[in-house]
């Protein structure tokens, strides 16, 4: 047997007429019990049999969850909530304040913090916990990218009913996370119930998992169980409400599997070195190094179009010590914004003078050799080896690269894949038909290799003539 109704307060005011109104909602659904309703509105039976009591007047957001139970339009009594509570002249009418009963039985949902004392004693009304905005911010100067953001911006408008995870991948510097925040930002506002961003570089999707939650408004008590639990938890979330979320630096499937969803109204944006083939029913997008122009507009947006005209060849010559990768040309043009008074020229002077370029290319905490360090560290001694062998030659296939490590050509092949997915290595013609190192990276790779066993063979071999 169900919960029993509670009895209707007699007063004829707002807050009654409202309650015999969503009473009337339930009978016309067929009065479903109260916990049957519960699976639906996420709060509890008693808080949604409260809220027809007409005792106290119901939060907006167990008004909406009442009325989703019962097949309602929640436009029509979001309006009708705001009319009978917030419509009137002040005091006039009744403003909903969560009951205890709610606050302590209450489901996931936007939280209602308590009254307390601010500190001078005074009483601090209730607050609701803000929409998460959790984004960084947007890229201060973001050029190129034209065909990829439109592919991008398509994809919460697109005809499916389910809203595809994207993963934007692309080699080290490459721009992931800034174009995944230019994404973002882009599109935040199709997601009004708010946006949740994590960097997975150092910390798991237990963690994460738990912080998102919490941002959502899921109370610390209701955040327990394993991880399976956690993960249905997350997704009923989603599957419910507008929200965009950024996973920022992913490693490997595993570590975002959980927090992947399949709904018609949220979206995840997901940036990695690694291209996650392992993850099935995702879009995807390959970022590749800027086309000259885009990368001297890039330059332009620090120092001034003015600036870079007057120097042109010495900024040219700049952009391709850059290897048109979007995080060299950003530590160079921002270290000349620093220093208006200093020739572009003699900054590329220095930087061909320099024994490493590599060394140049950081500003403040930011590195790109520390960058190539870090994919570079999680490399097993065969792909490190097959690397140190690329750095002396233009490009390789797996066949040469067999010969090269004495394994099959299978091997060789899976070898080079993992390379392209440390982004260190790009695949320069296709699957399988030939790799390469991008400039810069084959600089952190010589200084890496050193006397690298094995190094001498290279030319050797793949100077061979075809059988």
């Amino acid at each position: 047997m169900g919960r029993p109704e509670k009895p209707l307060n007699l007063a004829a005011d707002p807050i009654t007429m409202f309650a015999r109104d969503l009473r009337e909602l339930r009978r016309r659904a067929g009065n479903p019990s109260y916990r049957d309703m519960s699976k639906v509105a996420l709060f509890s039976p008693s808080v949604l049999s409260s809220a027809a009591s007409g005792h106290q007047p119901p939060t907006l957001q167990v008004t909406l969850g009442f009325v989703d139970a019962c097949g309602g339009e929640r436009a029509e009594w979001k309006a009708r909530w705001t009319a009978a509570f917030l419509g009137g002249e002040r005091g006039e009418r009744a403003r909903p304040a969560e009951p205890a009963e709610v606050a302590a039985e209450r489901w996931p949902s936007p939280v209602e913090l308590p009254a307390a004392a601010d500190g001078y004693g005074l009483a601090v009304p209730s607050a609701v916990l803000p929409v998460p905005a959790q984004l960084p911010p947007c890229p201060r100067y973001f050029v190129g990218r034209r065909a990829e953001l439109r592919q991008a911006w398509r994809a919460p408008s697109a005809p499916a009913d389910v809203i595809e995870p994207l993963v934007v991948t692309g080699p080290v510097g490459v721009g992931k996370t800034a174009f995944a925040l230019k994404v973002a930002h882009d599109l935040a506002a199709r997601f009004p119930d708010g946006q949740l961003y994590a960097d997975l570089e150092a910390t798991d999707s237990h963690t994460v998992m738990l912080g998102f939650l919490r941002a959502l408004g899921v109370p610390i008590r209701q955040a327990t169980g394993g991880p399976g639990h956690l993960t249905g938890l997350y997704r009923s979330l989603l599957a419910r409400r507008r929200i965009l979320v950024v996973l920022d630096n992913v490693r490997d499937e595993r570590q975002i599997r959980p927090l992947l969803t399949s709904t018609t109204c949220s979206m995840t944006l997901i940036s990695s070195r690694t291209r996650l083939l392992g993850v099935d029913e995702v879009r995807r997008i390959s970022l590749d190094m800027l086309p000259p122009a885009a990368a001297l507009d890039l330059i332009a947006a620090w120092v001034g179009r003015e600036r870079v005209e007057a120097e042109r060849a010495s900024c040219e010559r700049l952009v391709e010590l850059c290897g048109l990768l979007p995080l060299a040309l950003n530590i160079v043009a921002r270290r000349l914004a620093a220093q208006p008074g200093r020739s572009i020229g003699t900054l590329v002077e220095q930087f061909s003078a320099d024994g490493s370029v590599l060394g140049l290319l950081r500003i403040g905490d930011v590195s790109l050799r520390n960058r190539m360090a870090r994919a570079y560290e999680q490399l097993d001694n065969s792909a490190r080896t097959a690397l140190w062998q690329l750095a002396s030659v233009h490009s390789l296939t797996g066949e040469k690269l067999a010969e090269l490590l004495d394994c099959s050509a299978g091997e060789a092949e899976d070898v080079l894949e993992e390379l392209v997915d440390s982004g260190l290595v790009v695949d320069t013609a296709g699957f399988g038909q030939g790799y390469a190192l991008p400039g810069l990276c084959r600089a952190f790779v010589a200084e890496q290799s050193g006397g690298a066993p094995g190094c001498e063979r290279a030319d050797a071999v793949l100077h061979m003539p075809e059988a």
